[in-house]
């Protein structure tokens, strides 16, 4: 399978997605199977499409909930702060370094 032919597999399976995430999609994809022939297979391509897109949700939904802690921690005053609140920095570091993770360093499958 050619790059191509991937943007057109990714664009099939995303009808909705902007030029964003189809982009993403195949770089995640082409990151994960970097000559492409193992997802030629029509019915691994779905699996490794399946398996991203959950991925990135849960990422998505780490970072969502820690941006939510770390919005209510930047409100507070700075004498109260505890040791939770030292935690919640750990875990947002923790949820960056998983993102960063997926697009740099891919666990293959």
């Amino acid at each position: 399978m050619g790059l191509g032919n991937l943007v057109q597999q990714v664009e099939q399976r995303l009808p909705s997605g902007d030029h964003t995430d189809v982009a993403r999609m195949v770089l995640l994809l082409s990151l994960r199977n970097p000559s492409l022939d193992r997802i030629s297979d029509p019915i691994e391509l779905d699996k490794e499409f399946r398996d991203i897109q959950y991925r990135i949700q849960a990422t998505s939904d780490q970072h969502s909930a820690v941006a939510e802690e770390l919005d209510s921690l930047a409100s507070s005053e700075p004498k109260d702060i505890s040791p939770d609140h030292v935690w919640t920095l750990i875990r947002a570091i923790k949820v960056q370094s998983h993102i960063l993770q997926m697009y740099l360093e891919p666990t293959e499958s």
